[in-house]
């Protein structure tokens, strides 16, 4: 019998999760309904539609009667030798598997023969654009390089997402001026329980984990397995109105990492089982990148 405890199953991403913090068991069931960060209402009385209606078109015509005054200084700002102080984006195909591709950021002022930090992030719908999209505005604040999968979602194992995520990020190394020793794995919801599961397969190739509502797999529930990933920092991004990961499931992963030598820390924020704030995720990053 095979007794080596570094030797795993295939683990898959999100489970259900159930374990022993300070003496309470902490459970976690994940929302599907909730993995494109998309909010479900009921709708309105009519009256209330109709009301919202006549409010609506009195802000359109306002803001058409703004803009009218506004645009025409933005169009001057425009110009090509502004277009290299703005982050730029493109979608990248993986050159050694055209099945899969990325959405990369590229900070302002972007020099190849600079090295910088990045982060490969994963989200649990495979909402690769629509993240990119969201997070673009935080290269506006620091200088990093950011990448967002487009193949990985929640439902694959290991053996499948693996695979994906180390040609992603050869590709990313290969095309643009990434510090290797200063790479960086996350993601919301399921993506960050992934990005968990990578660093221990992967271990010492990840410098830090930029996880957003997201926990560690039960599996990895161990001080030694850990310890195994080499991860110097954790950045746990969490929502205050979470239901899904919530604040507490996540101040029980920071003991796990603390108990486990790695340094983590939490950066709480308004709203609920979604993407962070631009705000937040520039906080994060700046403290991954401190010594």
């Amino acid at each position: 019998m095979d007794h080596n405890p570094h030797k795993s199953k295939a683990l898959t991403a999100p489970s259900s999760l159930a374990r022993v913090v300070g003496g309470s068991v902490l459970t976690r069931g994940v929302c599907e309904s909730l993995d494109r960060g998309y909010q479900f209402v009921t709708p309105a009385p009519f009256w209330i539609r109709l009301l919202r209606c006549r409010m609506f078109f009195k802000k359109v015509s306002l803001l058409f009667l703004t803009l009218t005054w506004i645009v025409p200084g933005f169009a001057q700002t425009g110009s090509d030798e502004n277009r290299g102080e703005i982050a730029t984006r493109r979608t990248v195909t993986v050159a050694s598997d055209d099945s899969l591709s990325y959405e990369v950021i590229l900070p302002p002022g972007y020099d190849s023969d600079s090295m910088y930090p990045a982060v490969l992030l994963l989200h649990p719908g495979g909402w690769g654009s629509g993240t990119a999209d969201h997070v673009q505005a935080v290269l506006d604040r620091v200088s990093w390089i950011v990448a967002v999968s487009n193949d990985f979602h929640n439902g694959l194992s290991s053996e499948q997402f693996a695979p994906i995520i180390k040609a992603t990020r050869a590709d990313l190394e290969s095309r643009f001026a990434v510090d290797t020793n200063k790479v960086h794995l996350g993601g919301l919801s399921g993506g960050g329980m992934a990005s968990y599961v990578t660093a221990y397969l992967e271990p010492r190739s990840y410098r830090g984990l930029l996880i957003n509502s997201g926990v560690i797999h039960e599996a990895l529930l161990d001080k030694e397995r850990l310890k195994r990933t080499g991860l110097k920092k954790v950045a746990l991004l969490t929502g205050s109105e979470d239901h899904t990961t919530s604040p507490r499931e996540m101040d029980a992963c920071r003991q796990w990492l603390d108990v486990s030598g790695i340094d983590a820390k939490i950066f709480s924020f308004q709203g609920g089982h979604v993407l962070a704030p631009v705000e937040t995720y520039v906080e994060a990053l700046e403290w991954l990148t401190k010594d």
